[in-house]
């Protein structure tokens, strides 16, 4: 795997658990 191809699967990997802990942190408030 190139360094171009790391680095951007390394975004995608970020971008993913991002959204996951946001869409996380969404149905916490939405509990309350």
């Amino acid at each position: 795997m190139t360094n171009l191809n790391r680095r951007r699967h390394m975004n995608l990997l970020i971008q993913a658990r991002r959204q996951k802990l946001f869409s996380i942190t969404k149905n916490v408030g939405n509990a309350k």
